[in-house]
């Protein structure tokens, strides 16, 4: 069944919401521990989802582009969360 929930989807999503939890635990303590954690977690489980989700079809080389990509939108958030921060 397509529409199935498998037990790598329950694993994405609470990477995932670790990364939320991070990501608004920085705009509340202003801590650079969240931030850092957010950023990571984020980047993890997008990582690990699209590897999973395309049947490993990206390869090593795919992988390291996808990670580094995630990594560099999850900075550009935590840079405007920052922004946000400071005003």
């Amino acid at each position: 069944f397509a529409g199935e929930i498998t037990p790598s989807a329950w694993v994405y999503a609470a990477t995932f919401l670790v990364a939320v939890a991070g990501l608004a635990l920085y705009l509340w303590r202003d801590d650079w521990g969240y931030l850092v954690v957010g950023v990571i977690s984020l980047t993890v489980a997008v990582t690990q989802a699209l590897l999973d989700w395309s049947g490993g079809s990206l390869g090593p080389g795919g992988a390291v582009l996808v990670a580094g990509l995630t990594l560099l939108a999850a900075s550009g958030l935590a840079m405007r969360l920052r922004r946000v921060r400071s005003a």
